[in-house]
């Protein structure tokens, strides 16, 4: 449902968010590796996430899954907040990944699952993808922009 849709959202968004990095991380003195590492950081945690969550749900269930990969994501935003160097951020950034990367089958399947007939399963999912594909992607660049001509670092 509707949670489901926030979820993947806020994935994209902090996905998008990987291409700001630098631009807001002036205090960290990052070597080259450390900042390519940064940015695929997410990514790496994200394949992890998927390949785990899956299974797992399978054995806990599709809420208690999604639910955990919530919490995982969370934390792993929350750390990348308050990162305190360049390892850290990079840290947080895999564990960010773990979660997001969990929520990805979950949420389609889900979404498909709790539908009463096929085609409204089909629907749901395309909907789930749609708005948070589109609108995490999009979300991103424009809360930049607002923070920028807003003067905030």
């Amino acid at each position: 449902g509707i949670a489901t849709g926030i979820g993947l959202l806020t994935d994209k968004y902090m996905l998008g968010a990987t291409n700001f990095v630098e631009h807001y991380a002036v205090e960290f003195q990052a070597t080259d590796a450390q900042k390519d590492f940064v940015k695929s950081a997410m990514y790496g945690g994200a394949i992890l996430g998927m390949i785990v969550m899956g299974p797992l749900s399978d054995i806990v269930g599709r809420r208690v899954g999604l639910i955990l990969c919530s919490i995982i994501t969370l934390f792993g935003a929350l750390l990348s907040t308050f990162a305190w160097g360049e390892n850290a951020l990079i840290a947080a950034r895999i564990i960010t990944g773990v979660g997001m990367g969990g929520e990805y089958p979950l949420a389609s399947s889900h979404s498909a699952e709790s539908s009463e007939d096929s085609g409204d399963g089909a629907r749901n999912v395309a909907l789930l993808y749609l708005f948070g594909s589109g609108g995490g992607q999009a979300l991103c660049p424009l809360v930049t922009y607002l923070m920028d001509v807003s003067g905030m670092p």
